[in-house]
C-alpha cells in the first residue's frame, strides 16, 4: 500500500525489488525527515538545493541510502519516497502516477493519497520560504540542528 510504513502492507517496489527511482533523485526533503533520519543516527544525507531547499544526497547518481538489498532506511524513508510514485503534475492540476515507475499500474490514487502529496509539496514550499526568510539558504531543518 503507498504511503504506508507498516512493514507488512503489499508495496509493488518490495514485491518487484524496484529501486527505478533511487537513481538520478532530486528529492526534496521535509524537516520532518530530515529530523527523523538524524534522529536515528544518520548524517550526511541531504545537500543544499535551490537557495532554502534541501536535497537528499546521491552519489554517482544512487541515493546514499541505497544499499546492496535496496533502502536501508525504507521503514523510516522521506515522505517523498513513501509516497513515490505518486507526484503532482502542474499542468493538469492533479496528482497521478509518474510515468518513470515501471510498476505504476499496480498504484491506486485515493483522496488520502492526493492530500498527502498536496500536504508535502505545501510544507516543503512553507519551509524553502522560511529558510530563505532566516537567511538560512543551506541550513538543516529550520526547527533546530
Amino acid at each position: 500500500m503507498i504511503g504506508s510504513r507498516n512493514p507488512s502492507a503489499p508495496h509493488p517496489c518490495t514485491a518487484h525489488r524496484c529501486t527505478a527511482c533511487c537513481h538520478d533523485t532530486t528529492l526534496g526533503l521535509l524537516d520532518e525527515d530530515i529530523r527523523r533520519l538524524l534522529d536515528l543516527g544518520h548524517d550526511r544525507f541531504w545537500v543544499a538545493g535551490e537557495p532554502g531547499a534541501i536535497r537528499l544526497r546521491t552519489t554517482g547518481g544512487r541515493c546514499v541510502f541505497l544499499g546492496p538489498a535496496g533502502c536501508t532506511v525504507y521503514y523510516d524513508r522521506p515522505d517523498g519516497c513513501l509516497l513515490y510514485p505518486a507526484v503532482y503534475f502542474v499542468e493538469e492540476d492533479e496528482v497521478g502516477f509518474d510515468t518513470f515507475c515501471p510498476w505504476s499500474a499496480e498504484f491506486a490514487i485515493t483522496p488520502g493519497l492526493s492530500l498527502r502529496v498536496l500536504r508535502g509539496i505545501w510544507l516543503e514550499d512553507r519551509q524553502i520560504l522560511l529558510r530563505r526568510a532566516l537567511g538560512r539558504r543551506h541550513g538543516g531543518p529550520v526547527g533546530g540542528r
